[in-house]
């Protein structure tokens, strides 16, 4: 791996770790989105306006 300066490294780490932080997040609500099946999208959209 070549590295670049290091702002680019520090920037590209940074990303990683973001995106492994969020991870657990998306997951979380995909997987409440399919618990809560297609007829409580309405409800969903009301929480999400909500917020």
């Amino acid at each position: 791996m070549v590295w670049g300066s290091g702002s680019v490294s520090y920037t590209h780490l940074r990303k990683v770790m973001i995106a492994g932080a969020s991870l657990p997040l998306v997951i979380y609500v995909f997987w409440q989105v399919l618990s809560q099946g297609i007829m409580s999208q309405d409800q969903l959209l009301l929480s999400l306006i909500h917020i």
